[in-house]
């Protein structure tokens, strides 16, 4: 992805949406402007660099948030994403961070990886036609999630919702705290039913995360810092060469392999063969 020349240095989100990406292929070189890039540290492989970007997603979003010192967090979503958003509170200053998925082995990713201190496994149900019954769901999840995390009584600082589902993003505004941030950073269903009165009359901001913007370096310095333990092993699945694009693209899209290993991140590494 290049950003378009104009919006360059722009700090506002309302300019720097007001112009278009122009959206790259799979190839073996690419004339990029050189204002966008980024030299590596000697201490950070190309492979650790694939995760620059995800982790820049992370970064803008906890910044988005003003998250305060000794916050307590709940991440929605043990995808890549969700879990450099999750470790990246902490590496930012985050007390306690509770991660929730569907599926039960990403969470024991998240916590045997350090990269949340608590986890939990939202179980699958089918759901409702109305949407009331639908809230109403969401808000018990909500009781539950507070009620594990022990603050029951206040609910979380921050809420980061990496799977752009309705049902999370309602959980979200019930689990939030009077006065707390809940960050969207997935990107999911456009139109969702959603309990505003319950944010606005409790002051809670939902704030939307749009990519990332002059995250760069700070991504750098914080992969550089090791304060994120294990992130290399977000790294699941490796493919050699553009010739097997299509095959990493299909192993991206799943949540386990053939032989029943847990996808995460998927990288595509290039070979002599695509440059010459």
């Amino acid at each position: 992805m290049v950003l378009c020349r104009v919006c360059f240095g722009h700090t506002q989100w309302t300019e720097r949406n007001k112009h278009e990406y122009e959206l790259i292929g799979l190839i073996g070189f690419i004339n990029h402007p050189a204002k966008w890039c980024h030299k590596l540290a000697t201490d950070i492989d190309l492979i650790e660099a694939a995760l620059l970007e995800p982790l820049c997603v992370a970064i803008h979003a906890i910044e988005r948030s003003r998250m305060p010192s000794n916050a307590s967090c709940l991440v929605f979503g043990a995808g890549a994403i969700g879990l450099l958003v999750a470790a990246a509170c902490l590496a930012y200053g985050a007390k306690s961070v509770f991660i929730a998925d569907i599926i039960p082995s990403r969470i024991s990713f998240a916590l045997e990886r350090k990269f949340a201190t608590q986890g939990f496994v939202v179980p699958k149900s089918a759901i409702s036609a109305d949407p009331i019954e639908r809230l109403q769901a969401s808000e018990t999840l909500s009781t539950t999630l507070k009620e594990k995390a022990g603050v029951a009584q206040s609910g979380f600082d921050r809420v980061f919702d990496a799977t752009g589902t309705e049902s999370c993003v309602q959980t979200s505004i019930y689990a939030a705290k009077s006065g707390g941030a809940i960050l969207l950073v997935g990107m999911g269903t456009p139109n969702m039913f959603l309990p505003l009165s319950t944010a606005a009359l409790a002051e809670k901001d939902i704030l939307g995360v749009f990519r990332y913007a002059h995250d760069y370096p700070k991504a750098i310095s914080l992969m550089q810092s090791g304060r994120i333990q294990n992130l290399r092993s977000i790294i699941t699945h490796k493919f050699m060469g553009l010739k097997n694009g299509a095959d990493a693209l299909e192993m991206a899209a799943k949540t386990r392999d053939e032989e029943g290993k847990l996808v995460v991140k998927v990288v595509l590494e290039t070979g002599d063969e695509d440059f010459f």
